[in-house]
């Protein structure tokens, strides 16, 4: 009963300071009040923090020091203590020596948690870096974009025309660079070829992507819902289904720029809007399609954000100039693409239908698979911010609906009232990445909720030092779902290149580089036969960047003629200038041994290499006058831009340092 009365009493004198608080008059005897709770309970931290801003109001800076500072060792939230211990370091008023030591303390405290991050991340991630190529449908047409690359920044090729691919084509216009880029980069310097390379950076944007959204969410050095939320968005299964199933590793690095936009995009200063529009940039550099993605989410975003805060004309006006910034940077990109997409094959090739099933998410060898554990916590932490009525954590929760949405029934008229874009953007699937984002999120904010929710519930009357216990349990048993769920597809080897391609590649290239090879029937590792052998080959992946007769005839020629009239298949190479015809399948290749044109080189493991009779030096489409000038444009437009928002910045900041002089 005496302890209750005491907790009672505490109750009181706190509650009557902190009234007293709100007028400078009447600090002095708030201070009276509170030091009279210190004699009764010398631990109370909310008491501690409170004197320490009632003295900063008064200019006692010791003072308020000393009490920031025991608040500090008594494990106050750190976000409310660093607000005013940041003012004070900024005007020179905290003393030199204890604001090293709080430096240099919480630096150690931050490295530490990165060091945890990347240590478990990476762990998982690891099998990356294993001997072989790339697993998954489409990778190794990627990594030969890398090659490209670096031949291009060795000035043996063109960045913006390819003669390996199609008779000549726009690859790199037509498909965002910055994977390519990153990975050529690190190749050249450290002399790694483009498939280490391209595994090295895959390996990388894991901790990396952990890192970043630590970064952008943290309150303090070490906040323990966001590194929940880190690990799980570092180790969400779908960020590896991408890359060894999809084979799509260009998909990685838009994990590491999402944290960044969402932490912008929602601010209120035209540095937020400047900042949100690099973020958003450097996803669809990243790839193209997750931008068109991100583009249509953020109306949803700004249209939930608006309708629950009440501000939904500010929001979409913001969304407006996020939307005018973000197409200004981007015109050395876009205008290019809309260009090329115009004249050139862009996906002419439809996507095959799909039919994501909910029973998916449950399946460890389907690109969908998702895990019992990570779905458990997901309906967990949307049910306590739902207790919470965090409004941030309701608009995750709602795009994350959305997305699920979408994802299982983008095919369902009804559906496709809200999502009419299908075709530009593509299957349910690719919401997969944004969705990483959003259930990360929700778990985050559902963790930081914890002290208000069980305030809220009255459970039990606990200290801030329970609260952080309790969220470090929570901390440990969500990651301990997190790995259990990423643990089955997370033990996956890269594949190694049949000895029967070596030998292959060694053959074709002893040959002379003005000649072009086509290896069937086509795959993205037979798309990638110019990196291993330096020689042209008519086809290419995805008919992206391919002219519309070219891709016709290569489809013609590969998927029906080769098998239902290897005459009249062979007689057109000549068009194509094929001077060697790589077949893999003896159902296939056995019928053209008997044609004239072509001549049997080699035949081994199931594989005949053909050479081509008659056959003339290739020739290479050239690039089309007019392209130059819509690149040209679009530079001129992302310059002037950048120079804009470097001019109205500096305006600002000179304005801004006018007034805090006055």
């Amino acid at each position: 009963m005496a302890s209750d009365n005491m907790r009672k009493y505490i109750l009181e004198l706190f509650e009557q300071s902190q009234i007293l608080l709100e007028n400078t008059d009447t600090i002095p005897e708030a201070i009276e009040k509170l030091k009279l709770i210190l004699k009764v309970d010398p631990n109370h931290a909310p008491t501690n923090f409170s004197l320490g801003y009632a003295y900063y109001h008064l200019g006692n800076i010791e003072e308020s020091v000393k009490y920031f500072m025991k608040a500090k060792e008594l494990d106050y939230p750190q976000e409310k203590i660093d607000v005013f211990i940041n003012v004070l370091i900024s005007k020179e008023k905290f003393p030199a020596k204890e604001a090293e030591e709080l430096s240099r303390a919480n630096n150690v405290k931050l490295f530490l948690v990165y060091i945890v991050i990347v240590t478990i991340v990476s762990y998982f991630s690891r099998n990356f870096l294993t001997e072989g190529y790339l697993g998954g449908w489409d990778s190794m047409s990627h990594v030969f974009k890398t090659w490209f690359t670096m031949e291009s920044f060795a000035g043996r090729s063109s960045f913006d025309w390819c003669e390996y691919w199609y008779q000549g084509s726009p690859i790199m216009p037509m498909y965002a660079p910055l994977f390519y880029v990153t990975s050529a980069l690190l190749a050249i310097i450290t002399r790694l070829n483009a498939l280490e390379a391209s595994k090295w950076i895959v390996f990388l944007s894991y901790p990396l992507s952990a890192l970043s959204f630590y970064y952008f969410t943290r309150r303090d050095q070490i906040d323990v819902a966001s590194i929940a939320g880190a690990l799980l968005y570092g180790l969400i299964p779908w960020h590896f289904s991408y890359v060894i199933v999809l084979g799509n590793p260009t998909y990685a690095l838009c994990y590491v720029f999402l944290p960044p936009l969402f932490k912008y995009v929602g601010g209120s200063t035209q540095f937020d809007l400047v900042l949100s529009s690099v973020a958003f940039s450097l996803t669809t550099l990243s790839h193209q399609g997750t931008g068109f993605l991100l583009a249509y989410v953020l109306l949803w975003y700004h249209l939930f954000t608006g309708i629950i805060n009440r501000t939904l004309r500010r929001s979409l006006v913001r969304l407006g100039l996020l939307g005018v910034l973000s197409a200004g940077l981007l015109s050395f990109f876009w205008i290019p693409y809309a260009y090329y997409s115009s004249t050139m094959s862009s996906f002419q090739v439809p996507f095959q239908p799909v039919y994501e099933a909910v029973g998916q998410l449950l399946q460890q060898d389907h690109f969908m698979y998702l895990g019992s554990p990570i779905i458990l916590v997901l309906i967990a932490s949307m049910f306590l911010v739902l207790i919470s009525r965090n409004r941030e954590g309701m608009v995750f929760s709602l795009i994350t609906l959305l997305s699920f949405i979408i994802t299982f029934g983008y095919n369902d008229p009804t559906v496709k009232i809200i999502y009419p874009f299908a075709k530009l953007i593509g299957p349910g699937y690719r919401f997969n990445i944004l969705t990483s984002f959003t259930i990360s999120m929700v778990l985050n904010i559902a963790l930081k909720e914890i002290p208000g929710i069980m305030e809220k519930v009255k459970i039990l009357k606990i200290n801030e030092k329970r609260i952080t216990q309790i969220q470090f349990v929570l901390l440990i048993f969500t990651t301990i779902l997190t790995i259990s769920a990423v643990l089955p597809i997370s033990d996956f080897y890269n594949l190694s290149i049949p000895d029967s391609h070596g030998s292959l590649y060694s053959l074709l290239s002893i040959e002379d580089e003005n000649v072009r090879a086509w290896w069937l029937p086509r795959g993205a590792l037979e798309a990638a036969l110019p990196m291993f052998t330096g020689l042209s080959t008519p086809d290419g992946w995805y008919d992206q960047g391919a002219r519309p007769e070219n891709v016709a005839l290569i489809h013609e020629l590969a998927d029906i003629q080769l098998g239902e009239n290897p005459e009249y298949f062979v007689d057109q190479l000549e068009v194509l200038s094929v001077r060697y015809l790589v077949i893999t399948g003896s159902q296939l290749y056995n019928p053209l041994k008997t044609i004239e044109k072509l001549e049997l080189v080699e035949e081994l493991q199931g594989i005949a290499l053909f050479r081509v009779k008659n056959i003339d030096q290739l020739t290479v489409n050239p690039k089309p006058s007019s392209a130059r000038l819509y690149e040209i444009t679009g530079i001129i437009v992302s310059v002037m831009v950048v120079a804009g928002i470097i001019y109205y910045n500096y305006r600002y900041a000179r304005s801004y340092e006018k007034k805090m002089l006055i």
